[in-house]
């Protein structure tokens, strides 16, 4: 750990963006519209080239930019289905302003409207304002660059969003819409790109694992019925976390951030766009040494190390038969020195971020592997077909502490007084073989489908949009779990009997599912009608 610290250091010292900060002397500020029609656009990216610092523009067409050092520097605007734009700025103080308006790219706009919104739940940060029902668009670059790296942070901002804290870092969060549970959220529909994430929706939906949203570029809510789309949870709502995409021209990312009790992050991101391929290679890793306080000493905290990789081939953009072709890679590794332990009412008084002794060998290890394959054909006009086949793999062990002397953790805590024994042993007194026991709460899982929505434009009455999407997914949950037995000596917890694995839980379950929506989106002078229905069609092993 210090010879990262160190390193961290470095490339800290380094870092274009550290030698910005300490010039706070110029901003820079405009509006970007579409050259065309005059329309605010939203989510333009604004590069300062060759400083690594960008903004993005918000939900009014503006951006600002902070602590320039007076001089000239080149502003790059991109945005995709968009040509790119670059002006060039003699910043003298701050308040300067510098408007900018993009022309179109007019087939790969059309392509890429119609990809959005086969993909996305939204259609992109601007669909809001044409969506029949309750949806929500979280950017999480906001236009000064920050970014939260914290789901609750984001979603406390949706009105009919609940979220139910678990660790304090948002690593597993707990969210619920509309009255619908929260519990794992296992009663939303979890998406990652328009692909269901969660490592078995079907047959065990309440399972550890939530996409790394500081690599994310936004999120996506739905609630209620305008999300029928996008089930198997159609009641309570969707949630879409949309990942970095593959950039328009070369950009080259970096972020090194630290912070108390040992915190630390580092973002690389790089990415580039031709005539027929684009690419983008990222890595998010983030760690700390947390804020609890064990007894005897110990770590509390968590490492988080993400990797992705995208590919992207595409044709000629002219003529009606435009195609492209998307591969995605990820893969996170991450592990929590987390338990499910608390302590008794008069030592949380005392001390509200106090771990006791027993449990100091719990540890939650995650492993998880998503591929994606897209592929994106525009038959003709009005006529396109999206087709995605994915893999997720997850694996997890949550080794926890599971019982003291036989009992239960929970009445021992509730009633310290009559288990006192108990008590002590759990805060570090010496004990007999065996007189702790430790689960290995092992589980594995596997999803994997493929996905295809074919839209149909029609001009009858007003503009129709049909949507026809099929699905085939499958998914498992395998449980191979088993109790260690441990005593207490001087504080420290010595392994006395080992588990036959598989001894306490040994266990597959299997779901199928076939579902197939259609939607007609009816375009009126005053209304939007969507109409639309779902079949699911379920089967569980």
């Amino acid at each position: 750990m210090r010879r990262l610290a160190i390193a961290l250091v470095a490339v800290t010292l380094l870092s274009p963006r550290t030698g910005l900060a300490q010039a706070q002397r110029g901003s820079l500020s405009g509006t970007v519209r579409s050259q065309e029609s005059g329309e605010l656009l939203v989510g333009v990216s604004v590069e300062v080239v060759g400083t690594g610092v960008r903004a993005l523009t918000d939900g009014a067409g503006q951006y600002r930019i902070e602590a320039l050092r007076p001089g000239a520097y080149t502003l790059r605007f991109a945005m995709l289905g968009h040509a790119v734009r670059s002006e060039r700025v003699q910043v003298r103080s701050a308040g300067q302003v510098l408007d900018v308006a993009l022309p179109l790219d007019p087939v790969r706009l059309r392509a890429l409207t119609v990809l959005l919104e086969r993909t996305r739940l939204l259609g992109g940060p601007a669909g809001r304002s044409s969506i029949a029902g309750s949806a929500a668009y979280v950017a999480l670059e906001e236009e000064r660059g920050d970014v939260y790296a914290d789901v609750h942070r984001a979603l406390r901002q949706v009105p009919g969003v609940t979220v139910q804290e678990e660790e304090g870092y948002g690593l597993r969060p707990n969210i619920g819409m509309r009255g619908a549970g929260s519990n794992r959220s296992s009663k939303i529909t979890l998406m990652e790109d328009g692909v269901l994430i969660a490592p078995a929706p079907y047959a065990a939906p309440a399972a550890y694992y939530f996409p790394t949203t500081g690599r994310m570029e936004g999120i996506e809510i739905r609630k209620g019925s305008s999300q029928i789309k996008y089930g198997p949870h159609t009641i309570g709502g969707a949630l879409n976390l949309i990942s970095s995409s593959i950039p328009d021209v070369l950009r080259v990312q970096t972020e090194v951030e630290g912070g108390g009790d040992r915190t630390w992050k580092v973002r690389l991101r790089a990415g580039d766009s031709h005539s027929h391929i684009g690419w983008l290679a990222e890595t998010y890793q983030l760690g700390t040494d947390g804020f609890k306080r064990l007894d005897n000493g110990g770590d509390t905290g968590f490492e988080l190390r993400d990797y992705l990789v995208k590919l992207r081939l595409n044709s000629g953009r002219g003529g009606a038969g435009y195609q492209e072709l998307e591969l995605k890679v990820g893969r996170t590794e991450h592990r929590s020195s987390e338990t499910y332990l608390g302590v008794t009412d008069t030592d949380f008084a005392a001390d509200p971020v106090r771990r006791y002794a027993a449990s100091q060998m719990d540890v939650l290890d995650n492993d998880h592997e998503q591929y994606q394959l897209r592929h994106f054909l525009r038959l003709a006009d009005r006529l396109d077909l999206t087709t995605t086949a994915y893999r997720n793999e997850f694996a997890r062990n949550w080794y926890k502490l599971e019982s003291v002397g036989g009992r239960n953790l929970a009445r021992v805590l509730a009633d310290p007084e009559q288990f006192a024994a108990e008590l002590a042993v759990l805060r570090g007194a010496n004990s007999d073989a065996d007189a702790l026991k430790v689960r290995a709460n092992n589980r594995s899982y596997l999803a994997r489908g493929i996905q295809s929505v074919l839209g149909l434009r029609l001009e009858a009455i007003g503009p129709h949009e049909l949507e026809l999407g099929i699905r085939y997914h499958e998914d498992e949950e395998d449980r191979f779990q088993h109790d260690d037995g441990y005593r207490m000596v001087e504080g420290r917890m010595e392994r006395t009997s080992a588990g036959a694995p598989g001894s306490q839980s040994n266990r597959v379950g299997r779901a199928a599912a076939w579902s197939v929506f259609l939607q007609d989106r009816l375009v009126l002078p005053r209304w939007t009608l969507v109409p639309g229905v779902r079949y699911e069609s379920i089967g569980f092993t």
